[in-house]
Order: structure tokens, then sequence, then C-alpha cells
């Protein structure tokens, strides 16, 4: 009997040493988790700004959607204006054709620039409904990072 006890105790310091381990790994396991949902929440709010920028991105394409079409309208009746100029008589001629040119190189930029800014518009609309998802994803990770910290704390607490 006496070996035996002298057996169990034996087992029950190693026991003692052996929870006593676990439980400083646990604890460091829920610090760890803990840096992990402060490490997310960063990453979530810095996606968030992302995507506030992004949306006025896709704000100033818009105003350059807006501003190529202005200035398409502008070029055009530039041309007609020119070409009026043009048949007015010999001596305008000259100054009705560079009108008309200059008409119809505004008429061609405008266009382009109501082209680049709808796409950019879609484009930046784009990036930053994906920006929005990640931070709601990051935001996801942080909560449940957190859940995982309190977790290994509450299993530190309960180890002998």
């Amino acid at each position: 009997m006496t070996h035996y006890g002298s057996t169990m105790t034996h087992y029950g310091s190693f026991m003692t040493l052996w929870f006593r381990h676990d439980a400083r790994g646990f604890h460091y396991d829920a610090r760890g988790f803990h840096h992990g949902a402060r490490g997310f929440h960063h990453d979530s709010l810095w996606f968030h700004h992302a995507a506030l920028w992004f949306r006025h991105d896709a704000h100033y394409g818009s105003a350059m959607t807006h501003n190529g079409s202005a200035m398409t309208q502008e070029g055009s009746a530039m041309t007609q204006e020119g070409s009026a100029m043009t048949q007015e008589g010999s001596a305008m001629t000259q100054e009705g054709s560079a009108m008309t040119h200059y008409g119809s190189t505004m008429t061609h930029y405008g266009s382009t620039m109501t082209h680049y800014g709808s796409f950019m518009t879609l484009w930046f609309r784009h990036d930053a409904r994906g920006f929005h998802l990640d931070a709601r994803g990051f935001r996801h990770d942080a909560l449940w990072f957190h859940h995982d910290a309190l977790w290994f704390l509450h299993d530190t607490m309960v180890q002998p």
C-alpha cells in the first residue's frame, strides 16, 4: 500500500505540473488570439477606409463622365458653328475651318472622356463593394478571434 500511495503521489505531482504547463500554454494562446483580434480589427478599419476612398473615386469618375458629356455637346456645337462660318464667306472660310477642326477634336476628346468616366465609375464602384465586403469579413474574423481568446482564458482559469 505504501508503494501504491507513493506511486499515486508521484502521479499526482506529475499531473499537477502537466496541467500547470497546459494552463500556461492556454494563457499564451489567449494572449495570441487577443493580439490577432486587435490585428483583424485594425485591418477592418483599414479596409473600411479603403472602401470610403474608392466610393469617393467612384464619385470622381461620375463627375468625369458628366464633364466629358458636356464637352461632347460643346464640341458638337462648335463643329456646327464652324461649318456655318465656313459658308458665311471667303474671308471667314479659314477661321471657320479651324473652328470646325477644333470642335471636331473637342467632340472626340469629350467622347473619350465620357467613355473613360463611365469605366472609372463602374471600376471604382466595384472596388468599393469589394473592400466593403473585405471589411465585413475581417470584422467577423476579429469577433471570432476575440471569442477564442475568451474561451482560452476560461480554460486557463479552469485548470487546477
